[in-house]
């Protein structure tokens, strides 16, 4: 059995006979891995996706330098993605409704529910289809102003008054640079 990431980051699995693969071997085949593994790449990878805005958390970024690897996080990022897509598949498939959870990632499901309304795929769909489809963005839209109407609006802040405290940026900064400096010694 082979699992083949396709369309959409949906795993397939593929079957294959005893004659194909001998000596009880296992193979596994990660397409690109050499690239995240790199000690180099990792670094270089994780310092671009800091400075676009991407990773705000020191957290994430130690995990992603040393515990955790840049395809697992992106493989999390991405799982909201995936159930969007799943359900559209479902909805092709004539399945019943499903309903919006409230835990779901809104701005995710919003998106891609409303990308595909603007495919020719959802224009050639049945019409009871289609509104499944704008349903599923109505409910994403609602939980979404529902957020927005619960986050209480800040009064403006007191003027900033610098002192000889680090920002944010400059803490992560260095954690990142010291932790790349620990494993460039253990190297």
């Amino acid at each position: 059995m082979v699992k083949v990431t396709g369309k959409n980051k949906e795993t397939s699995v593929i079957y294959v006979s005893n004659a194909e693969i001998r000596n009880n071997t296992d193979v596994r085949i990660h397409s690109g891995v050499d690239l995240m593994r790199s000690i180099e790449a990792k670094r270089d990878i994780v310092d671009a996706m800091i400075q676009k805005g991407l990773i705000t958390d020191p957290k994430k970024a130690l995990e992603l330098l040393d515990v955790k690897g840049l395809e697992e996080y992106m493989e999390d990022e991405y799982i909201d993605e995936r159930q969007a897509y799943r359900i559209i598949d479902l909805f092709k498939q004539g399945k019943a409704y499903i309903a919006v959870n409230p835990d779901d990632n809104h701005e995710v499901g919003k998106r891609i529910f409303n990308n595909f309304r603007k495919t020719e795929e959802f224009d050639t769909l049945p019409k009871k289809i289609q509104q499944m489809i704008l349903k599923r963005i109505e409910e994403h839209k609602f939980y979404i102003s529902q957020a927005q109407a619960e986050t209480p609006t800040a009064q403006a802040p007191a003027p900033a008054v610098r002192t000889e405290q680090k920002l944010p940026d400059e803490v992560l900064e260095q954690a990142i640079r010291q932790e790349l400096g620990q494993q460039g010694g253990m190297a």
